[in-house]
């Protein structure tokens, strides 16, 4: 008896791109679950924010958060944005964002949303000289429970 082709066919991809049946299946049977997903980002940005220059030098631990936020994501970062000025936001290359708990010199912790802006034109601390601005990663805290904008530090791109 004759296979059907489509099942042939199906085998052939699997085949070729070397994963087993029995993985193939489990692959089309549960898609992954986007909030799994979201916690991964979640986590990655946090650990980088944890390593960051611009937090490390200014007393600030950046660590995962273990409780649950009363604030979404959609709220924190119009919150961030008007914060900086709508303005300001619309010029950043990228913006990435990390839900975290923020803890700074003297043990105070707060769950909050690190929102940041990256590449962002910010005005230069300092005498004053030929070049005004500086591009940086601008990040700004947003508490997890109030939604108030806590505090933003600027940084070098990329630290």
């Amino acid at each position: 008896m004759k296979k059907p082709f489509g099942f042939a066919a199906s085998a052939v991809i699997v085949a070729a791109v070397g994963i087993t049946s029995a993985a193939a299946a489990q692959l089309t049977a549960s898609p992954p679950d986007p909030g799994q997903e979201r916690t991964a980002v979640y986590a990655a940005e946090v650990q980088r924010l944890a390593e960051s220059c611009t937090f490390v030098d200014n007393g600030l631990n950046v660590q995962a958060l273990d409780e649950a936020a009363k604030v979404d994501e959609n709220t924190a970062l119009a919150a961030a944005k008007r914060f900086i000025g709508s303005s300001r936001a619309a010029t950043a290359e990228k913006v990435t964002m990390a839900l975290a708990r923020l803890t700074d010199a003297h043990g105070q912790g707060v769950p909050v949303w690190i929102v940041t802006f990256h590449g962002v034109e910010m005005p230069r601390n300092g005498k004053p000289g030929r070049n005004q601005y500086v591009n940086a990663d601008v990040h700004v805290m947003i508490d997890a429970n109030t939604g108030e904008a806590i505090e933003m530090i600027a940084g070098k791109r990329g630290q």
